[in-house]
This record gives C-alpha cells, sequence and structure tokens, in this order.
C-alpha cells in the first residue's frame, strides 16, 4: 500500500488497528518529510512527531474516530534506507545518514537544521495494539 499518497491517514491507521489481534504488531514505512519533494506524486512526508502525536492523542482519548477506544503504543521507530542503491558514494551517504539519525534521535533530528542533510531516508514505525 502506498502511505504517501493517501490524504486522510487516521482512519485508515484505525481500521488496521481494528482488525489486528492483540499484541498484534502493524510495520509502516513511509518516507521522511525532507524526501517527498523530490517525487511529484507524494502528497505528503511524515515525521517521527506525526506518529508520537497520534498515538498520544489516541491514549488521552482526544480523537476517537468512531467511538471505539483501541489502545495503542509505538514498538520501535526509527529512520531506514530506502529506494535502489545507486553509486557507491550516494549509498554510503544514505547508509552513514540512517546510523547518524538513529544515534542521535529523532527529537534532535526533527528540531534542528539536521534533517535536511541526508535526503532520501525513510521512517519505521511499529505499533503495537494492547489489550483494553
Amino acid at each position: 500500500m502506498c502511505w504517501r499518497t493517501f490524504q486522510s491517514l487516521p482512519p485508515l491507521l484505525m481500521n488496521f488497528f481494528r482488525i489486528c489481534k492483540i499484541n498484534g504488531k502493524i510495520e509502516i514505512r513511509v518516507p521522511f518529510e525532507t524526501s517527498t519533494w523530490l517525487k511529484i506524486d507524494h502528497k505528503r512526508g511524515f515525521s517521527c512527531f506525526s506518529f508520537v502525536d497520534y498515538v498520544e492523542r489516541r491514549m488521552k482519548k482526544k480523537i476517537n474516530y468512531d467511538d471505539t477506544f483501541i489502545p495503542i503504543k509505538i514498538d520501535f521507530m526509527g529512520y531506514y534506507e530506502a529506494g535502489k542503491k545507486g553509486n557507491f558514494v550516494f549509498y554510503l551517504m544514505k547508509k552513514f545518514g540512517v546510523r547518524f539519525y538513529n544515534l542521535i534521535g529523532y527529537r534532535i533530528v526533527e528540531q534542528t537544521f539536521i534533517k535536511y542533510l541526508f535526503p532520501l531516508i525513510n521512517i519505521k514505525v511499529i505499533f503495537k495494539k494492547l489489550p483494553s
């Protein structure tokens, strides 16, 4: 499924969580917000903060799309390289960028100019459905 082309993601996520079994995991891979300007068909970019905010608001019951509360948590969140390997120098830059971003953490990466240093890096998030 191509996440980057959806306009309204919360209802889609709710359906994924609804059909997931308890303690089941949902893995989502999306383009990082600085990667989306390279392709014309991308509707939006994503940041780690967008997923953290979504989960925090869900757990505080501030958003509710269909009158059901489904407890979830983020089991893993980090950056990963995507796309074709390309030339060797570009490949090494992406490898270094992913390790660097994961080392310093998303809070520092996304609140500073550092997020613009390495384009073509994606975000991987694994959600876990908790017992209610």
